[in-house]
């Protein structure tokens, strides 16, 4: 079921791409909401279900409740979690709430940076959902969305503000706090930058051991295996290597259409200085994935949420406003499409989706959770 409504609320998405459509907010909350509703009420589905809702009730294998999220969450999201515990002990309406949080502050966030584009929605559409499990992770990616908004309009205050909340829903989020600063520079200077990291990056591998005596010292000791890149799906392990080439492909067809779009006789200073700038967050992806291949795998997975979903759909948005000429936007289209459909194959946790269980509907469904 949660197939057959992403891939129709993707649908309409994409075929709104190219309509004149007097009123698009509206359009926007048909599709986004009835999404929103599928991931809030569903139940024993999705990634992690068994630490959030045992954390939830306290249920934490004789160990207080306390010193078990010290040891699995970050500050932030116990802090959450906890003030709505103090209104109501329903767990599905915990989750609805956080949905709803969520799918219109994610979605909206990059609705609002492209102009209303569908087609970034589109895309967000056929890869966020499947994360949507992750609940402080996309909590942090809430917040980050509305940070590259503060980039955008030059909020300084904001951004921090935004960026601490978001850390402090989950660390991955670190990585990206120089991310203001970097906005408006030259191409030569973005080219410089990538560079240096990518030199940088075999070596990221030698910090692992300090890496996980900090995780040790917190008390993260099952984080550490995860770290490594010691993370499996029933016996399936991401291959990095695979997920390199992927990404690799990816931004190679988002580079051809980037420098397609410099010729463009809409562009303008602004909109090229935005797609320089997500161009760049979304090459990130690619040296994550690099990185992956020195025995990080989770990290690259983690981080490529912020780059590789979001700032990309970001990226597609704005490229879709400035390809003109036909041609270049119908095989613009066909790419943005394969993405989604190549993400869809390669996905590893299918089997917590599928079938969809919620309140309502196979309730009494029970399956293999990890």
């Amino acid at each position: 079921m949660i197939e057959f409504f992403t891939i129709f609320a993707g649908v309409i998405a994409l075929v709104s791409v190219r309509l004149q459509i007097s009123n698009r907010l509206i359009l926007f909350w048909l599709i986004i909401l009835p999404l929103a509703l599928l991931d809030g009420l569903r139940w024993e589905m999705g990634t992690d279900w068994v630490n959030y809702y045992n954390y939830y009730f306290g249920e934490t294998l004789n160990v207080s409740r306390e010193k078990w999220a010290r040891s699995h969450f970050d500050p932030g999201f116990v802090i959450y979690t906890d003030f709505i515990r103090s209104f109501t002990s329903n767990y599905s309406i915990y989750l609805l709430t956080t949905s709803l949080i969520i799918y219109i502050g994610i979605f909206y966030g990059v609705f609002k940076l492209t102009g209303r584009n569908f087609l970034a929605l589109f895309y967000l559409i056929g890869t966020l959902p499947w994360y949507a499990g992750s609940l402080r992770q996309m909590l942090a990616c809430t917040c980050f969305v509305w940070a590259l908004n503060s980039v955008i309009n030059r909020k300084v205050i904001s951004y921090i503000v935004l960026m601490l909340l978001a850390i402090s829903f989950h660390s991955t989020a670190f990585g990206f706090v120089p991310m203001y600063w970097f906005y408006g520079l030259t191409t030569l200077t973005y080219i410089i930058v990538l560079f240096i990291i990518i030199l940088i990056a075999p070596f990221v591998d030698k910090l692992l051991p300090l890496f996980q005596k900090i995780l040790y010292f917190y008390g993260y000791e099952k984080n550490v295996v995860q770290y490594s890149g010691g993370v499996q799906f029933h016996g399936l392990a991401p291959n990095p290597i695979l997920g390199f080439a992927r990404k690799i492909i990816t931004i190679g067809g988002l580079s051809v259409f980037t420098i397609l779009s410099k010729s463009s006789a809409k562009l303008d200073i602004l909109l090229w200085k935005k797609i320089k700038y997500f161009f760049g967050l979304s090459f990130l992806t690619v040296i994550f994935y690099y990185i992956g291949i020195y025995k990080i795998m989770y990290v690259a997975g983690r981080l490529d949420i912020y780059t590789g979903l979001i700032a990309t759909s970001i990226l597609i948005g704005l490229l879709d406003q400035v390809l003109t000429k036909k041609s270049n936007r119908f095989i613009f289209y066909l790419f943005v499409l394969s993405l989604v459909g190549v993400f869809y194959y390669r996905l590893l946790w299918m089997d917590l989706f599928h079938p969809y269980s919620s309140i309502f509907y196979n309730y009494d469904l029970h399956r293999e959770l990890h």
